[in-house]
């Protein structure tokens, strides 16, 4: 796992690690992912994606009530992290960039990004209860749909009324 903090192993600081020594300082991130209510497998997930690409780090994790905050060195490998957690695990997920700041050299704005992603306590083909009724869950994308058990109808159901 790469979190570049404090509490970096010595080998880290001393060896020749390319994500440390690309990181022009300590707190630097060009983007966010919040992570609610995740799961150890989704945490793992994320954790191995990181390990696996050079130059690209952790850089600060702030820890919340119902999850944590990753700050990443790179813009475009956390856009690919938010895409794999949709494709791979049920959940909310939003992307947002905000103007951090303007290159005067280059004449161009530069965002940051924040990926949201929302675990959901619930898979495809699962049984669960909404408004106390039964509903089988047939897909979930930015909408859920489900099937009613009962009359058999589909439905799309909120997603903050789950969970």
């Amino acid at each position: 796992m790469r979190l570049c903090m404090d509490s970096i192993p010595e080998v880290f600081k001393t060896g020749s690690c390319l994500q440390v020594n690309m990181i022009p300082h300590q707190n630097y991130f060009e983007g966010i992912l919040q992570l609610r209510t995740p799961t150890k497998e989704i945490v793992a997930f994320i954790m191995d994606m990181v390990d696996q690409k050079d130059g690209v780090a952790i850089t600060k994790v702030i820890k919340h009530r119902d999850g944590a905050d990753y700050y990443f060195t790179s813009q475009k490998y956390l856009q690919v992290v938010g895409k794999k957690l949709k494709e791979n695990f049920p959940g909310e997920y939003k992307m947002t960039s905000t103007l951090h700041t303007r290159d005067s050299q280059q004449n161009k704005d530069l965002y940051r990004i924040t990926v949201f992603f929302r675990c959901l306590p619930f898979r495809v083909g699962e049984i669960i209860n909404y408004r106390g009724e039964e509903y089988k869950i047939i897909s979930m994308s930015d909408k859920i749909t489900a099937k009613h058990l009962v009359t058999g109808k589909q439905s799309f159901l909120d997603i903050n009324r789950l969970g």
